[in-house]
């Protein structure tokens, strides 16, 4: 018995002295597009224009991601997608190359294939303005971006996702002629297809 006693101590305290798992992490990356609804509220010269420069994007995103209790993970993702939205407003055009963002992500594991998820970050997006002399300048804006969506999984691999996410970029300044400025609000919905690695 003292033997018994002797070993299952022993074997306890190999197992405290065991250092802990390392978390499951997983890596994750895949292609995306949609729609982008996009407002900006431009100053040119002394007047105040209302450029919406909705349309379309897509491009990659990638992340890493790991369960960290129960049905709840945590990651981090980000993403580089072209758009092709402009608009012209009495001769002063407005047109946004490219979106970027880097975002903190919370999902919910609602069924083994389904999880919803909640994402909060930063993003970027490069932005022309050309003014009806022909001159153009562009500028690249930040700002905060966040959004929700939905992702399912077919397998241990596939899986898409759709998304709306929001963000709102800060003033960008251009030397066209005249002078002007302008910021950029951005509602997207987005259809994404990844692998898991």
């Amino acid at each position: 018995m003292r033997i018994f006693l002797a070993v299952a101590a022993l074997a306890a305290m190999i197992g405290i002295a065991q250092p802990a798992q390392a978390r499951d992490w997983s890596v994750y990356g895949g292609l995306e597009g949609g729609y982008g609804w996009n407002q900006s509220d431009a100053v040119v010269g002394a007047a105040a224009r209302d450029i919406d420069t909705d349309g379309f994007t897509g491009g990659v995103f990638a992340g890493v991601e790991t369960q960290v209790s129960g049905p709840w993970s945590l990651g981090v993702e980000g993403d580089w997608k072209y758009t092709d939205g402009d608009d012209t407003v009495a001769g002063y055009n407005l047109e946004q190359n490219w979106t970027a963002s880097v975002r903190g992500r919370v999902a919910y594991e609602v069924t083994p294939a389904l999880d919803i998820y909640g994402t909060v970050g930063w993003g970027w997006t490069d932005v022309e303005a050309q003014n009806g002399a022909g001159a153009s300048d562009s500028d690249t804006l930040s700002g905060w971006s966040a959004g929700v969506g939905a992702q399912y999984a077919y397998g241990e691999h596939l899986f898409s996702r759709v998304e709306y996410r929001y963000t709102d970029y800060d003033d960008g300044n251009f030397s066209t002629v005249p002078a002007s400025r302008a910021d950029l609000s951005s509602h997207e919905v987005l259809v994404g297809v990844g692998w898991k690695f």
